[in-house]
């Protein structure tokens, strides 16, 4: 008669350890259950989270992306799993979610209310893709503002706390960061900085021109092959990447890890 369960051994760092240990003490769990929550959550299939409300849409990366599986392979990935997957990250009281929270909170109650969402959709004109129909995307201003609201509000109660609106963010940041780690090694450099622009700038009309950026036939040929390793220098951005760069690095060691891109 087989064992009812199975041990799986994972090696982490002590950072990672702590980190994870802080995580489950906030949800009330053990490590093993928020690492099996995970684990159960990958083999479920569960969807991935979608950009936050009102921010631009950070592009995906040059390489398609491994199953959700491969995020345990580094610790780095598997710390970003914690924040992708579970319903709350730790608090982090990071300064740009505090302003961009005040500018949802209409009224200053410390709550977003779906009004209030609304309200700044309508402020800044915001209108739907030219191809959202065809995306399946909410393509309506009303539905647009339901589905983000919804996945901000973690315990269905109506309206979103700073906990929970920090949470989703932190979690739309972490993709991101996976996003733009081309070869899932854990951190970002010059040239996956400037790729995960460019992917984004390249589909968006006018956005080159507006900053002036001219792409050479060596450039666009990178682009083409996706080719990370020498984009930067090939594009001639090697300088706004690096000023990328330092935006986040706090130990400027000229690479941004997870922790510095979430500042945590």
């Amino acid at each position: 008669m087989s064992k009812k369960t199975e041990s799986i051994e994972i090696r982490v760092s002590p950072e990672l350890k702590a980190e994870l240990a802080r995580v489950s003490a906030g949800k009330g769990r053990s490590m093993s259950e928020t690492l099996r929550n995970l684990i159960e959550g990958e083999v479920a299939g569960r969807g991935q989270p979608q950009p936050q409300i009102g921010e631009t849409i950070m592009p995906t990366s040059f390489f398609t992306r491994a199953t959700r599986a491969a995020l345990f392979s580094l610790p780095v990935l598997a710390l970003a799993g914690v924040y992708l997957l579970s319903a709350q990250a730790p608090a982090a009281a990071h300064a740009e979610i505090r302003i961009f929270f005040a500018e949802v909170d209409g009224d200053g109650d410390n709550r977003i209310t779906l009004p209030e969402v609304e309200m700044l959709l309508q402020d800044d004109a915001w209108q739907a893709e030219p191809d959202c129909a065809a995306s399946g995307e909410p393509c309506t201003l009303a539905d647009y503002a339901q589905f983000h609201f919804n996945r901000a509000d973690a315990d269905g109660s109506g309206d979103v706390t700073y906990a929970e609106f920090e949470a989703v963010n932190l979690r739309d940041w972490a993709e991101d960061f996976l996003n733009a780690d081309a070869d899932e090694n854990g951190v970002l450099t010059v040239d996956e900085m400037v790729a995960d622009w460019l992917l984004w700038a390249v589909e968006v009309p006018d956005e080159l021109q507006e900053d002036g950026v001219t792409l050479s036939a060596a450039c666009r040929a990178r682009i083409d092959a996706e080719q990370v390793v020498g984009i930067a220098e090939a594009c001639d951005l090697a300088h706004e990447g690096r000023l990328r760069i330092a935006e986040f690095d706090a130990n400027r060691d000229g690479r941004v890890t997870l922790a510095e891109y979430l500042r945590q």
